[in-house]
């Protein structure tokens, strides 16, 4: 997935608008630890919009998206020193 500004982007064209879903995972260097956030869409102006404006389509893509980068994430075990 493409990444810009921070979060990982699917943009999707559905009845002749543009809907991009963007998933946070930092905006540090690439080397920084990161961390996944919210999953959000946006208009063809990068206008936030309210889910019950996001077509079945771009909805499915962005959840897709979301949840194939939080699958694959690396979480360390806390060590357990006594």
């Amino acid at each position: 997935y493409r990444v810009s500004g921070g979060s990982a982007c699917s943009p999707v064209w559905e009845n002749g608008r543009l809907t991009e879903g963007r998933f946070w995972v930092g905006a540090e260097y690439p080397e920084a630890e990161t961390y996944t956030w919210d999953l959000i869409f946006t208009d063809d102006r990068e206008r936030t919009l309210p889910v019950k404006e996001v077509g079945p389509v771009a909805f499915s893509e962005g959840m897709r998206m979301a949840a194939a980068i939080y699958a694959k994430r690396v979480v360390e075990k806390e060590s357990e020193d006594v």
